[in-house]
This record gives structure tokens, sequence and C-alpha cells, in this order.
């Protein structure tokens, strides 16, 4: 049945049903003629898909170096669902008791990329070069397009293939959600929303007067709103629903607010309504006025050549998938947490939420914060409710936190080493008609990237070289 839902779902849903509810703008809370022009045709083709492999073969870096070796495990191939019966409570109101500076009491200087990263010897700043191609050479092997290294504010290795390059456009998939928690983390800073722990219900007016009420903020940013789920559906649903935030704002409430745990792209998708009622902007044009303009990533030229969010037929903003940027304008997201929101001189985000963002934010799912996943923490769930064995990566510093997409695109981020790492590569899913013709295979594929098996081979080989 689930191979046949697929199916379903690849061509429009027909068999697994949708509902919709009001006209987005007018759930959101505000007249439709408020929310500003965005700066994109909504509705039009994002332009090109950067993920797509093009005819050219050249690598952009130097020559490949030895055998990467074997394949490290990911972690465990079990199968309960442990969101479905968590049976715990999902962690106290506040959870300032439970923060650490860990992640963002660090001395370094603060010197952002302004224009552009300046660049390093790898060996200069405490890396085996050799060590170094060889993670590259995995990377040829499972077909990545990009991986950036950054260290002490420069880029230290930096390749490409496929005919990208360091202006390539790349779909970050689930990355965007980073991008999405950070946009929330700003409106707090700007007064435009009070805090995390809001009624959502205070600017999806729609959900006014009804069980919804009691999902806050917090409840979307760490994925416990309770709404209905189904790991199938919410997977496949961004790219076939025309309407993704009416659909969003309508799935019905079936458990506890607070109490279970599903990595739900349609509850993100909820942000949107959000961050419209609250600002009266539409939250690509938010971004683009107060985090990616300020912290210099790519607006100019025409939509398929800078950083833009992912549109739904319907002309949403893709909360949870997808925004297009250049691996070096990602890393830029990274650089901003490590130094506690601040570019610079200048907060973009308040430094309170960006140690909330990145501690656990519920017990739950302990490597999950606000849409960021962390690292040496347990109980540890994946995006296919499985559990980890262990914590997400059992190898790596503790302080880890990450961005990550489907296909294995990440943005890592170690604090205590002041390093970054962007690795992009193609979705099993991208483009959608693999899925079409051969569900079986794409559904298979699908659970089998929740499991981080190329991420952590990666990034072992990353943490070896330095």
């Amino acid at each position: 049945m689930k191979y046949l839902c697929l199916a379903a779902l690849a061509v429009g849903f027909g068999l697994c049903g949708c509902t919709v509810s009001d006209n987005v703008e007018q759930d959101a809370g505000i007249d439709a003629g408020q929310e500003q022009d965005a700066g994109t045709d909504a509705g039009s083709d994002p332009g090109t898909d950067a993920g797509q492999e093009e005819d050219a073969g050249t690598d952009a870096g130097s020559d490949p170096g030895s055998d990467p070796g074997p394949e490290p495990d990911a972690g465990s191939d079990a199968g309960s669902d442990a969101g479905s019966d968590a049976g715990t409570d999902a962690g106290p109101d506040n959870d300032q008791d439970e923060l650490t500076d860990e992640y963002v009491d660090v001395d370094w200087d603060n010197n952002p990329p302004d224009p552009d990263w300046p660049e390093g010897n790898a060996e200069d700043f405490g890396f085996n070069l050799a060590a170094l191609e060889t993670a590259w050479d995995y990377g040829e092997e499972i077909e990545s397009l990009c991986l950036v290294v950054i260290r002490d504010s420069h880029v230290v290795f930096e390749r490409y293939q496929q005919g990208e390059d360091r202006d390539s456009l790349f779909k970050s998939w689930s990355i965007a959600k980073s991008f999405s928690s950070t946009l929330i983390g700003i409106a707090i800073t700007r007064g435009d929303i009070q805090s995390v722990h809001d009624s959502a219900s205070l600017y999806i007016t729609g959900w006014q007067g009804t069980e919804k009420e009691a999902i806050t903020v917090k409840d979307i940013l760490q994925h416990t709103t309770g709404l209905e789920y189904d790991l199938v559906q919410d997977n496949l649903w961004t790219l076939t629903v025309d309407d993704q935030s009416t659909e969003a704002m309508s799935i019905p409430l079936v458990d506890p607010v607070g109490e279970v745990w599903h990595y739900a792209n349609r509850g993100v998708q909820n942000l949107h309504p959000v961050l419209l009622g609250a600002t009266g902007m539409d939250p690509e044009q938010y971004a683009e006025q107060h985090l990616w303009g300020p912290i210099g990533m790519n607006l100019d030229g025409p939509i398929e050549e800078r950083t833009h969010w992912e549109r739904d037929g319907s002309g949403n903003p893709m909360m949870p998938t997808t925004v297009y940027t250049t691996c070096r304008d990602l890393a830029r997201l990274g650089y901003l947490y490590l130094h506690k929101g601040k570019w610079g001189d200048q907060v973009i985000v308040d430094r309170d939420y960006i140690v909330e963002a990145l501690s656990p934010s519920q017990d739950l799912n302990r490597i999950y914060g606000y849409l960021w996943w962390l690292n040496g923490e347990e109980p540890a769930i994946n995006s296919s409710d499985e559990p980890f064995d262990g914590t997400m990566f059992n190898f790596a510093p503790d302080d880890l936190y990450s961005a990550q997409g489907i296909g294995q695109n990440f943005l890592d981020v170690i604090p205590s080493t002041n390093t970054i790492y962007v690795h992009m590569r193609m979705a099993p899913h991208d483009p959608l008609i693999g899925c079409i013709l051969q569900p079986a295979t794409c559904l298979d594929e699908l659970f089998r990237d929740s499991k981080q098996i190329e991420h952590t081979a990666m990034l072992e080989l990353l943490l070896q070289a330095g």
C-alpha cells in the first residue's frame, strides 16, 4: 500500500487525499494587499535546477587523491516508530535552565567575509591536504556537486564537479528549515513576534477558537505540533501540492500538542502564515531585507542567478524546502550562528535565540533544536522516526550542529574547531519522474537517505583530515 500511495502522491495525491482551507493571506490574519512585493515572480518556475547534473564533468579543484576507503556505518537500521509512541514529557516549557554556552562562547574575532571569503592554505589551518583530497575522492564517487571547508573564516578547501562552480545555485532542500528558523529568530529580535511561546493562532487567525490554539511557534520549530503525520505523504507533498500553505493550515490535530515528535514538512510550512501574519511581509522579502542582504548573500541579477526561495504552484515560499543559493553563501548562515547571531558589529539574531535554537528543544529527540540538528545527545531520532545507535555522529565532537537536506546535503558547524563544512548533492527523488516510474525504488532511497550514510562517511573523512 505504501508504494501505491507513493505513486498516487507522485501524480497528485489521487489516493491519499488532501483537504484545503481558506486563502493563506486570510488565515494569516492580514489583508492580502498588505503583503509587500517579494521581488520574485511567485508563480514562476524557480529557474534552473542547480542541483541537476550537467554534461560537463570538470573538477573545479585539483587532481583527485587516494582511494577514500570503505564507507562507515551510519547507525542502526532499527525500524521502530519513536515518534508515535514517545510516551515521555516533551520537556520543560522554558528550556533556559538546560542551555549552555558550549555552542556560542568562543572568543574568535568576528570578521565576516565581506564581500567574499578569504582563502587560505589548508595545511596552514591544521588540515592534511591529501586527506581532504581523499574526502573529495569519496565525493566524486557519490556524485557530490560541491564540498567547501572553512576554518577561522578562510576557505581552505573547495571542490566542484559536473560543471558546477562557486557561482552555481544549489537546491538545498531541508536546509531551508534552518533559514526558516532564523527568520523566526529575527522576527523575535525585531519585536514582530514576542516569543517562541506565542500561540501560532495569534498569527494564523483561522486557528483561533479551535484546538489548534494550543500549538505554539516553538512546537512548529521543534516538530511537536501534534498535527496528522504520514511519512510518505509528508516526504512527497512538497513536490505535488499546489497550495502548500493552505493545506498545512488545514491539517487536523490528532496527537497531544508537545508530546509526539515527527519530522514534519507540512507542519513547518505553517511558518509561512506565521511570518506573514506577524510581519506583514512575504518571508522571502523579509529574508532579503533582514538576513540574506545583511550577511552578504547574493541578491543580484534575475531570480535564477541569485539566492531565492522555491515557490509552490500558488506562489507560497516553501518553508521546509528549498532555498537556492551557492555553497559559499550557505556557509554564511553557519558563520552567523558560529558568531552568536552577529555579523561584524551588527546583531542579526538575538544571542538568546541562537543558544535556544542550538540546544535540545524537547526530550523526545534531543538531537533536535529549532529546525537544526544537534550532536552528542540521546535519545537521537532520524528524519524517518528511526533511532540512531547512540547519538547522530558518535565519532564527531558533541558541539557539532547541522542543517541537513535530503540527498546528504549538509551545512555542518563545529565551534570547538571553528570549522564550517558545506556539501551538496542530488536528492534521490530529483527529478520527480524517477519516483513516478519507479516508486518502490524511490521510497527505499528516501528511507535510506534519512540514515545519513553518505553524510556520515564524508564527515568522518573530513574529521580525519584535521
